[in-house]
């Protein structure tokens, strides 16, 4: 039953972030003229001058400060 809370917790937690995560990617690949953004995980070899994760970090940190999970 604990496991199942918390499954449902972390699966409201994932939707949460997602929700507010997509626009701002989207909004960081129109205004820097980005067309497709990858996954590090499928990813084989890439210019480290690529990689977006820390600005969208600091991004997604600004707008979502906490998941409430209750």
């Amino acid at each position: 039953n604990l496991l199942e809370s918390v499954a449902k917790q972390r699966t409201y937690a994932r939707n949460e972030l997602l929700k507010t995560l997509n626009p701002i990617i989207k909004d960081y690949m129109n205004e820097k003229k980005i067309r497709m953004v990858v996954d590090k995980k499928s990813l084989l070899l890439a210019d480290e001058k690529l990689d977006i994760t820390k600005d969208i970090m600091n991004l997604l940190n600004k707008k979502l400060k906490s998941i409430n999970l209750n």
